[in-house]
């Protein structure tokens, strides 16, 4: 059975289309999303490759820093509020 994926899925599979990353990891990424959806796993991944780049200049590493930072927040919150029962 696939993933149905989550607005901030969606948002994030938009995020990692736009990295200046190389195609296969980026593929990597957005094919794990859309058939398992998003892990803390694949968070920290993300993370350590996107702060580990040494070709990103600051100004830019920091703006991409700080987008994935909402993404992922957002995806937590949705991720609790699926919990959270009536």
């Amino acid at each position: 059975m696939t993933h149905q994926n989550t607005p901030a899925e969606r948002q994030l599979l938009h995020f990692v289309s736009k990295l200046p990353l190389p195609e296969d990891v980026k593929t990597a990424w957005e094919g794990k999303i859309r058939t398992e959806g998003l892990s803390e796993e694949l968070n920290d991944e993300i993370r350590a490759r996107l702060v580990g780049d040494a070709e990103l200049n600051g100004p830019e590493k920091a703006r991409l820093e700080t987008e994935l930072a909402r993404l992922l927040r957002q995806w937590r919150m949705e991720a609790g509020a699926k919990k959270f029962g009536r």
